[in-house]
């Protein structure tokens, strides 16, 4: 959208950037009493916050991103360490 004067105004601008911004950081997750917000990183139960580290979190969002399919160990290792890393479990 342009403007009259064939710019667009400041305001405009920061909210499509905030509006993309958004979009990307992927759905607000829901089941049974929690909520996970992967834009913030935040787990909460009935609404109150959850401390979660980040290696729990990447698997949680992993798995929420794969609901209904079966992941195998392997795939949950790429997704939370490099290729170079031995994790013996």
């Amino acid at each position: 959208m342009r403007s009259v004067s064939g710019y667009r105004s400041d305001n405009f601008v920061l909210h499509s950037l905030r509006m993309a911004l958004e979009a990307s950081a992927g759905p607000l997750y829901q089941f049974g009493a929690f909520e996970v917000d992967p834009r913030s990183g935040e787990l909460r139960k009935h609404g109150t916050k959850i401390k979660l580290q980040d290696q729990p979190l990447r698997i949680l969002l992993f798995l929420l991103d794969n609901a209904g399919q079966v992941v195998s160990r392997e795939q949950i290792q790429k997704v939370l360490w490099p290729d170079n890393t031995f994790v013996d479990y």
